[in-house]
């Protein structure tokens, strides 16, 4: 059997006997997956908010509501490949860093109050 090396995942959410979070959570944990830290694109027709954090919370990259265009589907693979997220390893979570931007904070004033 000949090994492939991926740069993605694409994935749908429901598919057949397999479960697409069961393929997130075990591309990010299973010591044998080969890249814990490949992006994960994930295609559903799940639109409530407890599912896409429940993707969020397995570790997928991207979510893609059904239906949707190419020119969609091609805007994500893009993000991942022009502005890749940091991979975060932490004891509850392994996958993307959760924010989007790591843009810095607003100028203004400091209101916090200065150490002591």
């Amino acid at each position: 059997m000949t090994r492939q090396a991926f740069d993605f995942v694409i994935t749908d959410w429901r598919m057949g006997d397999l479960d697409g979070i069961d393929v997130v959570r075990f591309l990010r944990t299973a010591p044998s997956a080969c890249k814990m830290n490949i992006p994960i694109i994930l295609l559903t027709g799940n639109t409530e908010i407890r599912d896409v954090v429940e993707a969020r919370d397995a570790g997928v990259t991207e979510y893609v509501i059904k239906p949707f265009s190419a020119d969609q589907l091609v805007k994500r693979i893009r993000a991942i490949i022009e502005r890749p997220r940091s991979f975060v390893e932490a004891p509850n979570y392994k996958g993307p860093d959760r924010r989007h931007t790591s843009a810095p904070p607003p100028t203004g004033l400091d209101r916090r109050k200065p150490k002591k």
